[in-house]
């Protein structure tokens, strides 16, 4: 993206076209370290394991919850009252 003629003219583009998030560098001259630890910021992923009885349990309630959210919806958008009982 070049923003003026004569930065086009030379072939200049206004920003740098490098990537130094991975480069373990300081901060710029002047500028203090605003970190508590000057360390490196990676992302860490953790794997927790869950067995197929505690899935299934959790699904069961999961979709309990969102039959439950459904139902209501559908009172809602047809006008019932929920503490009415149902004809049959």
């Amino acid at each position: 993206m070049i923003f003026n003629n004569k930065a086009a003219s030379k072939g200049v583009t206004p920003r740098k076209n490098i990537d130094r998030r991975g480069n373990e560098s300081y901060p710029p001259s002047g500028c203090c370290e605003r970190r508590k630890r000057a360390e490196r910021r990676l992302p860490t992923v953790d794997e927790n394991t869950v067995s197929e009885a505690e899935w299934f349990k959790r699904m069961a309630i999961f979709r309990t919850k969102q039959r439950a959210e459904h139902i209501a919806q559908l009172e809602v958008v047809l006008g019932l009252n929920p503490s009415q009982p149902k004809d049959t």
